[in-house]
């Protein structure tokens, strides 16, 4: 394995292609990995890969692609992501200009961190705008809530500005032309609380991790609420333990076989 030093010498030069900080990751865990797509490679020096990545942006792509599909903190179910990018989000972007997905806070932040790993990461087109509702600053957190802690939201923020994030209120400014993705995040557990500050339906919805913290009758509710909102043959990712509710079993297929994801008939 390759002398400490020279891993972080790696991590300044990602971070510089990338616009991340990747110190803020395991070290040991990048360390293995840097090493071993290295080796891969077929360098023996890390200082000679490091010269070489310095000016190669496609093989410092290539090795962020490598780190972060394993990522665990990050990433909590790698085929998601894997299928996420390479079947649904390509059809709903170029299906429609303004697309809205939808993530309830119940949702664990590593998939908020991981989906907009995904739009950074991947080709998307350079016009997309991003616009995230509240603001960070504006969010009033609920005592009983489950929030984002100090790492997590400087995280988040950093990804804001690197995927040119926009208020809300902004989008009506925006050029005919310009592709919108509405990312909702709501502060409190209250299904209208969430819910209404989109008139319009939603595209991709994710409910997991958190979903079993609600009550049998209120985690029916909130499905069924969310139901509502989706639209034929949009669709919805939930948890490995939870379920749809009967009602929704007779209206969504699964497209995947081993992976949560249902699209509404």
């Amino acid at each position: 394995m390759f002398a400490l030093k020279h891993i972080k010498g790696t991590l300044a030069i990602l971070s510089e292609h990338a616009g991340i900080d990747f110190n803020q990751f395991r070290t040991g865990f990048l360390q293995r990995k840097i090493s071993l797509f290295a080796t891969a490679c077929n360098y023996e020096d890390l200082g000679t890969f490091n010269e070489v990545l310095i000016h190669s942006k496609s093989l410092a792509d290539r090795l962020i692609q490598e780190i972060f599909p394993s990522e665990r903190e990050l990433f909590r179910d790698a085929d998601l992501w894997n299928f996420l990018h390479q079947h649904l989000l390509p059809d709903l972007l170029f299906r429609k200009h303004n697309l809205q997905v939808y993530f309830p806070l119940l949702l664990h932040n590593a998939d908020l961190c991981a989906f907009l790993f995904l739009l950074n990461f991947k080709p998307r087109p350079e016009s997309l705008k991003i616009t995230v509702s509240p603001l960070f600053e504006k969010i009033k957190w609920d005592k009983n809530a489950y929030s984002f802690n100090k790492k997590e939201k400087k995280l988040l923020e950093k990804h804001a500005e690197q995927l040119n994030f926009t208020h809300f209120d902004d989008i009506f400014s925006e050029t005919d032309d310009s592709l919108l993705l509405q990312i909702y995040f709501h502060p409190n557990i209250t299904v209208e609380e969430k819910l209404e500050s989109s008139d319009t339906s939603l595209d991709l919805v994710f409910v997991r991790n958190k979903l079993l913290l609600l009550n049998p009758y209120a985690q029916q509710t909130f499905l069924e609420e969310i139901d509502a909102r989706l639209t034929s043959g949009k669709y919805l990712i939930i948890g490995a333990k939870e379920q749809l509710s009967p009602n929704m079993q007779k209206t969504y297929k699964s497209i995947h076989p081993t992976l949560h994801i249902y699209q509404k008939l």
